[in-house]
């Protein structure tokens, strides 16, 4: 079982920045970060399995023909590029949570 992808984890899980140019109440406030909490472990999720995958792809490069290397070699590309990807989108929230306290 592969794990959802990007697009669908932001249908599942939008973003809900938090208000700038409205009066910014606690309410508001709390239902952003909840919300951007729940979009934060979807994607560590996500993160892990394309770790796990990754890791299994690298180990089947290493057994295999020179297309399961090249295979496997494009694909850790990949998910290194979504790893960083996430680590952005991570400090971002941070920013925003140290912004708003």
């Amino acid at each position: 079982m592969s794990a959802p992808s990007y697009q669908e984890l932001e249908k599942g899980h939008p973003v809900n920045p938090i208000p700038s140019k409205q009066p910014i109440t606690p309410e508001s406030t709390l239902a952003a970060l909840k919300a951007n909490i729940d979009t934060t472990q979807a994607l560590h999720v996500r993160t892990k399995q394309e770790l796990k995958d990754a890791e299994r792809l690298y180990q089947e490069a290493n057994s295999n023909s020179a297309e399961g290397r090249a295979r496997a070699a494009a694909s850790w590309k990949h998910d290194v590029s979504l790893l960083a990807a996430h680590i952005l989108i991570g400090l971002c929230f941070w920013w925003a949570l140290s912004a708003a306290g």
